[in-house]
């Protein structure tokens, strides 16, 4: 039995554990009336604030709310996906914990989620920053119309001993380079030297003149491969027949195994407690 087996065998393992991170201790206030003072619930680890008798259960406010399927098994499911070097589809989660594709495919999406709030440190040392698109084909009305779609992606990544270790995305509207300048400022070290994946023709040579080490090259090796082991991976959950509605979710997923793959075990824990920070969305 491994660790995570060890600290949670039941459903009153999984209750505590929430409890723990959602009200560090006895630091406590109502949802309602911002009261801080309390006494125990209706439901385990609940607390019913002293003023206004609130009843708040250690899920309310969390994406386990009105979960559809034992907590158990959610952790389990967040556990495989936050550990699992190579992630786990929907299909997998179905057979292995008796629950419909829909329902794993749906949880996964709240998982994937929180991964995309949890941004590592900027990146720094050798930074490659580019553009790419990802395709698709969908059938029309008709089985011999096959109507196709494409989605482009802004990739940042931070290069050591010759390995992506680092890497942010995100979903654009075309290839502009305020784009580039916004991942830059936001996610970039200023003592980073960045190589832009383009040939100059749309302005990004300008890009050079604001930041002191910037270079412009056509192609970058590291960022072709991350994005083609990126795009082989979801292809592999879809089958190339995945929808865009949710391509940012998977981004973000792939993204967060990248920043956070030293020290997997310690995932289970930064998803969690960022799941617990906020409501569902």
């Amino acid at each position: 039995m491994n660790s995570f087996d060890n600290r949670f065998q039941s459903d009153d393992d999984c209750y505590a554990y929430l409890a723990a991170i959602k009200w560090n201790g006895n630091h406590y206030e109502c949802r309602k009336c911002g009261n801080t003072t309390f006494h125990k619930g209706r439901s385990p680890y609940s607390r019913r604030c002293n003023r206004c008798k609130y009843d708040e259960s250690v899920t309310a406010g969390t994406i386990f709310h009105r979960l559809k399927f034992p907590i158990l098994t959610a952790f389990n499911i967040i556990h495989l996906m936050a550990t699992s070097s190579k992630g786990i589809t929907s299909v997998e989660l179905s057979q292995q914990f008796g629950i419909t594709q829909t329902t794993s495919l749906m949880f996964k999406y709240k998982v994937q989620s929180v991964m995309g709030r949890i941004t590592p440190r900027k990146l720094q040392g050798d930074v490659g920053i580019g553009f790419f698109d990802i395709q698709t084909e969908r059938e029309d009305e008709f089985f011999w119309l096959i109507r196709k779609s494409k989605k482009r992606i802004l990739i940042a990544v931070e290069v050591k001993n010759r390995k992506v270790v680092k890497a942010i995305s995100q979903i654009v509207d075309g290839i502009k380079p305020d784009y580039v300048r916004q991942m830059i400022n936001e996610h970039v070290s200023p003592s980073a030297h960045i190589t832009i994946a383009d040939g100059g023709e749309r302005g990004f040579k300008k890009l050079a003149k604001e930041y002191g080490s910037l270079t412009v090259y056509y192609g970058w090796g590291h960022l072709n491969r991350y994005f083609a082991s990126f795009k082989q991976w979801i292809d592999d959950e879809f089958k190339q027949r995945y929808s865009f509605n949710h391509l940012q979710d998977y981004l973000d997923e792939y993204n967060f195994r990248t920043n956070y793959r030293r020290n997997p075990q310690r995932n289970f824990d930064i998803v969690m407690r960022a799941m617990m920070k906020k409501e569902e969305r």
